[in-house]
């Protein structure tokens, strides 16, 4: 999921898109999907949980989570919002210690407050970058002022805080057992978000955590039921598919940019994983969905 290795971690990114097949990822942020339309089926562990229109999830921080589609995915659409834990303020222990049994709230038990802080926060977020890309065009681009800044972390610590208060209730919440590759799959998985461009081997990648070549293999295969090459290329991949939607930049320069070695190696695992050559992913709009206003029941 591209804004976990392109956005700061210690801030909080939301955005919609249409559904699709996600490879199983771990993060230390608390994830919130939103169903904007169509249906998405959301893997944690070994659970598969099946989300409609309307239906409201929350993944907490180091849970293994993954998406796919079973419909048309030109029909299925989801919002996503990440955040710091750091935001939830009285909550933090309840996401350290605790885990949802399960992450679902239908969309007759969503409260509308949590419509309302998805739509809000994505306004203020659209908002933030609109200005900021009219600013990286002048001679000299004014910074937001350390106030500002601070200002609008308050205010989102208060939003997610609301989310957590009126979500929280509807879970039932177990505590979190970790077992003893959970803390490794977590290294593993913060590891290659931070160096996926770079020429990464399985061996290098296990030097720098100090395991054996061993136990970084058994991670993959436990918990992320792949290998590394495909966990590696998903992500590089993801990053590609960001990066034809969100700039102009060529091809090769992107593909060059997310760690492929060569264009034969890239070529196969985005056909791979897209079904489609870049260029008709670009061409695809794939990526674009219906405004905010057709959300809701």
């Amino acid at each position: 999921m591209f804004p976990l290795f392109s956005k700061n971690p210690d801030s909080l990114d939301i955005y919609y898109r249409k559904s699709g097949h996600i490879s199983p990822n771990l993060h230390q942020q608390i994830e919130f999907v939103y169903i904007l339309y169509g249906t998405l089926a959301l893997g944690i562990g070994t659970e598969l949980f099946h989300l409609e229109k309307g239906d409201f999830a929350v993944i907490f921080p180091g849970q293994i989570h993954h998406t796919q589609v079973f419909d048309d995915p030109e029909n299925c659409a989801s919002m996503y919002l990440l955040a710091p834990p750091s935001l939830a303020g009285g909550f933090q222990e309840i996401l350290k210690t605790k885990v949802p049994v399960s992450p679902l709230i239908k969309a007759s038990d969503v409260h509308e407050d949590i419509r309302y802080t998805l739509h809000a926060l994505y306004r203020d977020q659209t908002a933030s970058e609109r200005l900021a890309g009219k600013a990286s065009g002048s001679a000299a681009p004014k910074l937001p002022a350390a106030g500002e800044n601070e200002l609008r972390s308050t205010v989102h610590a208060a939003f997610i805080q609301l989310l957590l208060c009126r979500a929280l209730p509807l879970l039932t919440l177990t505590d979190r057992k970790e077992s003893p590759g959970m803390d490794l799959a977590a290294r593993v998985s913060a590891y290659l978000e931070n160096h996926f461009r770079e020429n990464i081997t399985l061996s290098s990648l296990a030097r720098a955590l100090y395991v054996s070549p061993y136990s970084v293999s058994r991670i993959f295969a436990s918990a992320f039921r792949t290998n590394f090459n495909g966990y590696l290329n998903d992500i590089r991949v993801e990053y590609v598919c960001e990066m034809l939607r969100r700039t102009d930049k060529s091809v090769t320069e992107i593909y060059e940019d997310a760690g492929f070695e060569s264009q034969r190696t890239f070529n196969r695992a985005f056909r791979e994983r897209m079904r489609m050559s870049p260029r008709e992913f670009r061409e695809s709009g794939l990526f674009s969905v219906r405004p905010m206003q057709d959300t809701g029941r």
